[in-house]
């Protein structure tokens, strides 16, 4: 700038002669970038500092390039900008996608006869005058579609505290009633 007014120019007259903006003057003294106005040049000085970067952190997105030369290096820089200049330069991170595991395609074992196959479960339900209330239900697989309610229910247990011993208490009522004389 102390060169521009030796020379006897203004600003205006300067930027009219070069064909660029007062403002983008400005921004570019602010900025302090490295380089000429044109944005090719600049690109390709960004790039050198973007692939030295990458080579120490691959896994590094532009978000995080962008943070750096922000911040550690104290370069005014637009994060979009970056993300322009990694994507036509093949630097951005491919995203991994996490797909569910799925289980095997086989459905549940279908019971033949009653007995073959229990089931357990347990359900809560507020009560407003106790608070919570488990209920450990044992099915039986077989006559779960029945009519009658009473035949799929083998056993259960009702307890205000969710325990592993309620669980045991209602397998136990399901062996008592379903093999009373034992196995």
């Amino acid at each position: 700038m102390a060169a521009l007014k030796e020379s006897g120019y203004t600003v205006k007259e300067a930027c009219a002669a070069l064909g660029i903006s007062r403002s983008g003057y400005y921004s570019f003294l602010r900025a302090g970038f490295k380089g000429s106005g044109d944005n090719s040049f600049r690109d390709r000085d960004l790039l050198e500092r973007i692939k030295a970067l990458k080579a120490d952190h691959p896994f590094w997105g532009y978000r995080r390039v962008w943070a750096w030369l922000r911040y550690r290096e104290k370069l005014l820089i637009n994060q979009k900008r970056v993300r322009r200049v990694m994507k036509e330069h093949g630097l951005m991170v491919k995203r991994v996608v996490c797909r569910v595991k799925r289980m095997s395609p086989r459905s549940k074992p279908r019971a033949d006869r009653p007995g073959q196959f229990w089931g357990i479960d347990m359900t809560k339900s507020l009560v407003p005058s106790i608070g919570w209330v488990y209920l450990v239900v044992v099915l039986d697989w077989f006559t779960k579609k029945s009519v009658r309610l009473d035949s799929e229910i083998v056993g259960w247990d009702l307890s205000l505290k969710s325990k592993a011993a309620d669980w045991k208490r209602a397998l136990e009522m399901a062996f008592e009633r379903e093999f009373p004389h034992g196995v």
